[in-house]
């Protein structure tokens, strides 16, 4: 999937405008539809203000190759899960959890 297609989806289930989006990234709307539809590509300026506009996209998740529904939040208006990030806190979790039983044990 490409970059324009990431951000697209990224829109529209966070209930956001392109031509709103468009006026954020200071460009047209015309100019982010083609950017969206792979007819121009996203210019690396046009990239780092998306980043910075929208501080919980990842910038490793807009660049994969596919979107797939567990990086998906169903609930327009959540964002996206970042799924290294949500791997990290289920890693610490389970930790957390083998240490707590480790103590129950114990006693």
């Amino acid at each position: 999937m490409s970059i324009g297609i990431t951000f697209q989806e990224y829109l529209k289930y966070n209930s956001i405008e392109q031509k709103d989006a468009a006026e954020k990234l200071e460009i047209s709307a015309p100019q982010l539809s083609m950017m969206v539809n792979g007819k121009r590509p996203f210019h690396q300026e046009t990239i780092e203000k998306l980043v910075k506009l929208w501080p919980d996209i990842n910038i490793n998740w807009l660049f994969q190759e596919e979107l797939s529904e567990e990086n998906k939040v169903k609930e327009p208006g959540m964002g996206y899960i970042k799924t290294h990030e949500a791997e990290g806190i289920i890693t610490d979790i389970e930790e957390n959890l083998k240490k707590l039983r480790a103590l129950v044990a114990q006693k």
